[in-house]
């Protein structure tokens, strides 16, 4: 009888070191998710950071426009009142036109700039369902592994019936 006693004893232990060595393994498997959530949030922070300034050019480049709208607005006042000066009116068509073709080249570096960036979301996207791939492998063995258990299980208890 005692012995009996200790042996459930002995059993009872080692379930308590079994369940705390389980314990100690969720609360690492917590921390990794943790940081896992620190990272992700970081990443969150500079995708907003990136937004804000990406605002600020937009409202840089439309303050941009509308002083270059006022300069034409002035412009077409000097050539109304200036029309002896036609010469050099023309030099500066010149210069505008140079100026349109650069502008041209940053709409055209701006629009690669738009590209680079979708493609890069693109690539975002696709992190994530691989990610999310990789979770419901996860699950799956989860469950293969629970319906290996309850087989097992099962087993075990045919056995203890042919035993008795």
């Amino acid at each position: 009888m005692i012995i009996k006693y200790q042996t459930l004893i002995i059993q009872y232990q080692t379930f308590i070191i079994k369940y705390e060595t389980f314990i100690i393994k969720y609360q690492a498997f917590i921390k990794q998710y943790q940081t896992f959530i620190i990272k992700y949030q970081t990443f969150i922070i500079k995708y907003q950071t990136f937004i804000i300034k990406y605002q600020t050019f937009i409202i840089k480049y439309q303050t941009f426009i509308i002083k270059y709208q006022i300069m034409i607005i002035k412009y077409q006042i000097m050539i109304i009142k200036y029309q002896t000066l036609i010469i050099q009116y023309q030099t500066f068509i010149i210069k505008y036109q140079t100026f349109i073709i650069k502008y041209q080249t940053f709409i055209i570096k701006y629009q690669t700039m738009i590209i680079k960036y979708q493609t890069m979301i693109i690539k975002y996207q696709t992190l994530i369902i691989q990610y999310q791939t990789i979770i419901i492998k996860y699950q799956t063995f989860i469950i293969k592994y629970q319906t290996f258990i309850i087989k097992y299980q099962t087993v075990i208890i045919k056995y203890q019936t042919m035993i008795y």
